[in-house]
């Protein structure tokens, strides 16, 4: 399912322009900083193999994060946060492709086929993100809650795989396989927007500290900055800890 410019937009600017009304105290009059460390099971969505033939299967694979953020205060209890993210997605697939003729460029030689071959790939891809999120407090007690949400600014750095593959006939081959986009000639190919939805736990600390405890739902590679490309997409499910200095 493609999405929408315009729905991506309006969807991002509902939850992270500050135009929202409150009239309960705000609970953050100075900007906070933090540092956030997550981890997560990630799984890749959508069918990048349309060959008649060829199946496709996404598994389950656990990733990781590290950060570092700043909050500040909107109006009553909304904040809006942002800051720098460096996320490895987790990457798993399994995709077999039958026998194909490959097409020959003379007129006169012999036909030419490929043999069948199941290829498995594990690994990561390594994004650099900003979030732009609106959070909303609530609650009381040494407890408070929040619910978070906005978009996600991604800068694609690479990727890293372990790949296997295994031929209809036996023979069997593994490789590694890594890359980087910094050295795509526009920049927009490695850019992409994407979507995150959190609810947090976060109790204060001594001396200005607060420690907060956040299940995180996200999707990467919504859509590409250029609007043309359309990027693999992944899904992101897991827990944050993030400590934060008044």
């Amino acid at each position: 399912m493609k999405i929408r410019p315009g729905v991506l937009f309006v969807l991002c600017s509902f939850f992270s322009v500050a135009v929202l009304g409150d009239n309960a105290d705000s609970i953050k009059t100075s900007p906070s900083y933090g540092i956030s460390l997550g981890v997560h099971i990630d799984y890749e969505i959508g069918d990048r193999y349309t060959s008649p033939g060829v199946t496709f299967n996404a598994s389950p694979k656990i990733g990781y994060s590290a950060g570092a953020l700043i909050r500040m205060n909107l109006k009553g209890k909304f904040l809006f946060e942002t800051g720098i993210r460096w996320t490895a997605i987790g990457v798993k697939n399994q995709f077999t492709h039958p026998k194909y003729l490959i097409e020959d460029t003379c007129t006169n030689c012999p036909q030419t086929y490929l043999p069948a071959v199941e290829i498995k790939s594990s690994g990561y891809l390594f994004y650099l993100a900003i979030p732009l999120n609106t959070t909303h407090y609530f609650g009381d007690g040494p407890w408070l809650y929040s619910l978070s949400a906005g978009p996600i600014l991604n800068l694609r750095l690479g990727y890293q795989y372990d790949i296997l593959y295994k031929y209809e006939n036996g023979y069997t081959e593994d490789f590694v396989d890594y890359d980087t986009f910094l050295y795509e000639e526009d920049v927009l190919q490695a850019l992409d927007l994407g979507f995150s939805l959190g609810f947090g736990f976060e109790r204060d600390l001594t001396d200005g500290f607060a420690l907060q405890i956040r299940p995180e739902w996200q999707i990467y590679s919504l859509i590409g900055l250029d609007f043309k490309t359309s990027w693999r997409k992944y899904t992101s499910s897991g827990i944050k800890i993030v400590v934060t200095k008044n």
